[in-house]
């Protein structure tokens, strides 16, 4: 009976725990770069497409299908090329840990890193040029590329060494990344209020 009582008693302890979980979405708005890149990726596949269906089908008479299915495949890869440049980051806090992930065409993800916030020994508001930023090792850009309010954080990644992420959280998730950092890292980057 006294394992019992024991087992209740720390089945208590862990249910007044509080889990805490939220997600956050960040769309990659497209710079001019990207769209010059679609331009060209759009002029190439003309290009080669009237190329295919003009000289060189002339050149080689007996196969007009497959220069037909070439230039679909041609006019398929530019799409797909473009279609791909559509990049959204998540920011997914659960319980201390900060995971983001970046989708690409809505379709796929991948986890670009995983961040337990007790092991941050950096963070605050991010400017371009910060100090810290050439200390690092690896520096991860999980913005939207607009004038939002960004944040940093620089961690030990096992596999990157020293790492700095660049994101913008929105206040919430700001809040709990916030609790979940050492005591001594908040107040020296929020304050003691």
């Amino acid at each position: 009976m006294g394992n019992f009582n024991k087992s209740l008693k720390l089945r208590g302890v862990f249910a007044l725990q509080k889990d805490v979980f939220m997600e956050q979405l960040v769309k990659r708005k497209m710079m001019p770069f990207d769209l010059l890149i679609n331009a060209l990726i759009i002029i190439a596949a003309i290009v080669a497409v009237v190329v295919i269906l003009g000289p060189v089908s002339s050149l080689l008479p007996g196969y007009g299908s497959i220069m037909l299915l070439a230039s679909i495949a041609v006019i398929f890869g530019a799409f797909y090329l473009i279609y791909n440049k559509n990049v959204e980051f998540e920011y997914i806090f659960t319980n201390g840990e900060l995971d983001v992930d970046t989708i690409i065409a809505k379709k796929r993800r991948k986890r670009l890193v995983t961040v337990s916030c007790k092991n941050v020994t950096a963070a605050g508001e991010y400017k371009p040029g910060n100090s810290q930023e050439a200390s690092c090792a690896k520096v991860i850009n999980a913005t939207s590329g607009s004038n939002a309010e960004t944040w940093f954080l620089v961690f030990a990644h096992r596999t990157f060494g020293k790492t700095m992420l660049i994101f913008e959280p929105n206040a919430e998730l700001l809040e709990n990344i916030k609790n979940a950092l050492p005591r001594e890292l908040v107040q020296n980057v929020f304050g003691r209020g």
